[in-house]
């Protein structure tokens, strides 16, 4: 049965709300990224419930949800896992009953993965790891509080590719032209970033990253001794656009 995480950080069942989220969490290695918690730091009062797809969790019907979100992952899509396929049906169900879906990081190439197909999701060109400065290049409402260019961590070595219509490119930068996407008008957005992880957060991240990566770990190293920490903090008010949108 799917299970909320409150603010102090302990498992229970969600008590009914107006809104609810259902969250998907694609982290392997828990012990090392949290983005559940990490995200869940910004719901506020908001009810929400979490399945972990890794570990075969079921998901529950999407009737009782009023939003969806994909976390990020470790999990690349040069190494197809079964729960990769179980995750597309869920963003394709939602996607088809207009309900608001967040994908981050992983979870942002899944959604477009799932919706548009595997040739819109490649392995980068030039991992981004650390801190990176991003561009607004169209207006929407879930970038629309954001400074422009926002800085903030981000950790990937897959990446979307020129999506397709209906997609938007919302936001990007010199190394990944796929920041932020939204499909058409609907309210599915895909952020490539990980607003939700802290300074600290992030440090921990890639330090464990030099045994999980080991072909980018001198990478890893440079980006954690040369980049400067620049993070404008901006996952409130992502979170909080997102759950002002509402289903079609």
């Amino acid at each position: 049965m799917p299970q909320r995480i409150d603010s102090g950080g302990k498992l229970s069942y969600a008590s009914s709300m107006k809104k609810r989220i259902l969250v998907l969490g694609n982290s392997i290695d828990r012990s090392i990224s949290r983005p559940v918690e990490e995200w869940a730091r910004y719901f506020g009062r908001v009810s929400f419930d979490v399945v972990q797809l890794p570990s075969s969790e079921p998901v529950p019907d999407l009737d009782r949800y009023t939003h969806l979100l994909l976390t990020g992952s470790e999990a690349s899509f040069r190494k197809p896992q079964p729960w990769f396929d179980v995750e597309a049906d869920v963003v394709r169900d939602a996607v088809g009953r207009g309900l608001p879906v967040l994908g981050s990081g992983f979870g942002h190439q899944l959604l477009v993965r799932a919706i548009s197909g595997p040739e819109y999701v490649r392995r980068a060109r030039i991992p981004e790891i650390g801190w990176v400065s991003i561009d607004i290049v169209k207006s929407d409402p879930l970038v629309a509080s954001l400074p422009n260019p926002w800085h903030t961590y981000t950790s990937h070595i897959d990446e979307v590719i020129e999506p397709p219509d209906p997609w938007r490119i919302l936001a990007a930068n010199a190394t990944c032209a796929a920041q932020v996407v939204r499909y058409g008008d609907r309210p599915v957005w895909g952020v490539q970033p990980r607003p939700e992880t802290s300074p600290d957060e992030a440090k921990f991240q890639m330090e464990a990253g030099f045994d999980q990566f080991p072909r980018y770990a001198q990478q890893i190293r440079r980006s954690i001794i040369e980049s400067p920490v620049r993070d404008d903090a901006v996952a409130p008010q992502l979170m909080a656009a997102f759950l002002k949108s509402k289903a079609l």
